[in-house]
């Protein structure tokens, strides 16, 4: 059987990324400002770009995590349902293998209409 993260485990790695992109739009501006782009509307222009870029990265791997998250609920969830009716189908047939052959043929009959 695996072994399936927790959601904070699963999105650990975009919070570290968030934290790391924003620390590259600081370096970016204070790098850009101290090459001698001293206007607000040059330096807003870089930033807005960078962040917005860091932004959508962490969107999409949230994304994938959070659908990963939904994906592995749902097998857990159709590999109980296939458990259940294993057990229910033995069950079946272990309680049909203790009948007579004209019981069986009642129940058949029964399970027929």
């Amino acid at each position: 059987m695996t072994c399936h993260k927790s959601e904070p485990e699963q999105v650990r790695p975009a919070i570290y990324f968030a934290i790391v992109g924003l620390l590259i739009v600081a370096a970016v501006t204070i790098f850009m400002y101290n090459a001698g782009m001293k206007e607000a509307n040059d330096i807003a222009v870089i930033s807005g770009i960078f962040t917005s870029l860091i932004g959508t990265v962490v969107g999409l791997v949230l994304g994938v995590h959070v659908g990963a998250s939904g994906k592995d609920s749902l097998r857990q969830a159709r590999d109980s349902s296939e458990a259940k009716k294993e057990r229910a189908v033995s069950m079946a047939n272990l309680a049909m293998g203790m009948l007579t052959e004209a019981q069986r043929q009642d129940v058949h009959a029964e399970m027929a209409r």
